[in-house]
């Protein structure tokens, strides 16, 4: 996720405060799209990690226990 930042950041300091031209954002569209594809594809595993799979470790927990709890026996 960093590094999609911090390349998107670069790109639009280049462009605009160095360069002084905003199109210059879109003059390197592989920059961009690299990017923005980097951070869109964090923001899809932090998404699964804290909503879709936020239990997953509290079972495979209990799961855990369980089995150690059954071989005292």
């Amino acid at each position: 996720m960093t590094g999609g930042v911090l390349s998107l950041l670069q790109l639009v300091i280049s462009s605009v405060f160095i360069a002084h031209d905003p199109s210059g954002i879109i003059a390197n569209p592989v920059k961009l799209g690299l990017s923005i594809q980097s951070i869109v594809f964090d923001l899809i595993f932090l998404f699964q990690k804290l909503y879709l799979y936020r239990d997953a470790k509290d079972a495979a927990l209990e799961d855990d226990e369980d089995e150690t709890l059954g071989s005292r026996d």
